[in-house]
């Protein structure tokens, strides 16, 4: 019965993060919230809450947020299922906003590494004409040294 799997999931969350992670589930009674855990499906955006007259049904997309705190660090997580069986175009609409993310995500770190590479390479440039500017130093007062007697 797909109602259940909320409630059932919530009480497996609950178990797991203060049992086994000894944390506290961070979303349990801040403002007013009940859960552990929040459960959104499909056009709800975020903070739903499960309970038992919430009914899944097949087709269904469901977001899970979990929060925890733990040693004075709060940390959170939230990932997409599709309830019952796979549908290639439904999983494509979830998968979608992940990918871009990651295409995204691969551009700026290329970029991070280009401009590594920009700023290592004017550091590299600029030492060697400081190296470059000493060396005509040096070379004018040799000459210059060259140019003096001292008897």
């Amino acid at each position: 019965m797909l109602s259940q799997v909320l409630v059932q999931l919530e009480k497996i969350c609950r178990q797991y993060i203060i049992e086994e992670l000894n944390a506290i589930p961070a979303t349990f009674g801040h403002h007013g919230l009940s859960a552990c855990i929040c459960t959104s499906a499909n056009q709800v955006i975020c903070h739903g809450i499960s309970n038992e007259n919430k009914i899944l049904k097949e087709g269904d997309i469901l977001n899970i947020d979990v929060t925890v705190k733990k040693d004075g660090f709060i940390g959170g997580t939230s990932k997409m299922f599709l309830v019952g069986q796979e549908n290639s175009s439904l999983n494509n609409f979830v998968l979608l906003p992940v990918n871009v993310c990651m295409q995204e995500l691969k551009l700026y770190v290329l970029a991070l590494i280009l401009v590594i590479l920009i700023t290592q390479c004017s550091i590299m440039l600029t030492n060697m004409v400081i190296v470059l500017c000493m060396n005509m130093v040096i070379t004018a007062l040799v000459r210059l040294c060259g140019k003096i007697h001292i008897s």
